[in-house]
């Protein structure tokens, strides 16, 4: 069971994402470092656009969405079949633990 407080972030997750965000930084330049040089005349056009159109827009909406609560962003309906999910879910374990 999930022990963490409403609103408390998961650092492990963010942990992994900010690693794997990294490394596909790392790959965008050693990958475009030699075509950029040659095309614009700068190794770090295309980590540059990345981080300007995409890193920093991106974590912007990431920081926007994420304080909108999920009740706001899911029809009722969706809402309903999670809570009779739930009940059939401790149902079926109950009946299986007897």
């Amino acid at each position: 069971m999930d022990t963490r407080e409403r609103g408390t972030m998961d650092y492990g997750l963010i942990g992994i994402v900010s690693v794997m965000i990294l490394f596909g930084l790392i790959m965008l330049l050693s990958a475009s470092s030699p075509n950029a040089y040659k095309q614009f005349g700068d190794s770090y056009y295309f980590l540059k656009h990345q981080v300007i159109f995409g890193l920093i827009p991106g974590m912007a909406g990431l920081l926007f969405f994420s304080r909108i609560p999920p009740a706001h962003t899911m029809p009722s309906s969706v809402r309903q079949s999670l809570k009779e999910y739930r009940g059939l879910h401790h149902f079926l374990v109950n009946i299986s633990c007897r």
